[in-house]
């Protein structure tokens, strides 16, 4: 008898507090005046933030920053510079035709794709194009109407450094 009431006292006191840090509390229960103190302490611990919004409209990270705001004007931006588009042939490109590309690289990583776009255009000759395909970063070099004009331009680039560079074909953009 005293086992199986243990048993349950120990299961009522488990339960009570797993309510507890559950947040729950027993509302039927009434309040002595320690637990009304302690609530009042609680209202009055309330996030400090709350007395800056109530009153001027200002937050508590408002007051903190008063004088130290800054202003830009309009000579504080960068200007951007308009540069006309160039075009590396003569030739006029039908939309869907065929082309030849010489590819030399391929990462998942966009920094990567970036900086090697930015070292093959100060290297190689030929107009460098970056395109992204699935989970891909491709970058091509030069822009050929023939698979002939691609391998005759490849030993090139492979001498420039990019020693897995290969022909591929790809449709020229509308």
């Amino acid at each position: 008898m005293k086992k199986s009431l243990f048993t349950l006292l120990s299961t009522v006191v488990a339960v009570q507090a797993l309510l507890l840090s559950a947040g729950c509390n027993n509302a039927a229960r009434p309040s002595g005046p320690s637990e009304s103190a302690a609530a009042g302490s609680r209202r009055e611990s309330a996030d400090p933030r709350e007395r800056y919004t109530a009153g001027g409209g200002q937050t508590f990270l408002d007051t903190l920053n008063r004088g130290h705001e800054i202003a830009l004007s309009a000579g504080d931006l960068p200007t951007l510079e308009v540069v006309p588009a160039v075009s590396f042939s003569s030739e006029k490109i039908v939309a869907g035709e065929p082309r030849f590309r010489i590819q030399i690289l391929a990462s998942s990583q966009i920094d990567m794709a970036r900086r090697e776009k930015v070292n093959a255009e100060n290297v190689i000759k030929q107009p460098v194009f970056m395109a992204s395909e699935q989970s891909l970063y491709k970058l091509y070099v030069g822009d050929f109407k023939t698979r002939a004009e691609a391998e005759a331009a490849l030993p090139e680039v492979r001498k420039l450094g990019y020693k897995d560079a290969w022909v591929v074909s790809v449709k020229a953009a509308p």
